[in-house]
């Protein structure tokens, strides 16, 4: 889906379980390209923290899960079914 500094964003289907077969959004940041700044350190965990803290506002991305391995962490997210920002930004005359 896109690629980042710190990192990848992938469509994934979850194979099992009661959310079997939905789709999510898996974000994958890589630990040592975080860690090598405090700021993208405190940066990530304020984000995991954020995330956390609105998972269920009903117009925000919701984080389903996360879980981490030696060299990376992984949120997974709910999806977002609209068009870009920009796009829909574009089309409602925002940005002439």
């Amino acid at each position: 889906m896109c690629v980042s500094a710190y990192g990848k964003v992938f469509l994934v289907r979850k194979l099992n379980g009661p959310d079997h077969g939905k789709l999510y959004a898996m974000k994958v940041l890589k630990k040592a390209s975080i860690v090598q700044k405090t700021k993208t350190t405190e940066h990530t965990k304020t984000e995991r923290q954020v995330l956390q803290a609105i998972r269920d506002a009903p117009f925000l991305i919701t984080l389903h899960y996360a879980f981490q391995t030696d060299a990376k962490l992984h949120l997974i997210l709910g999806t977002c079914r609209t068009c870009g920002i920009m796009q829909i930004m574009q089309s409602c005359n925002f940005l002439a």
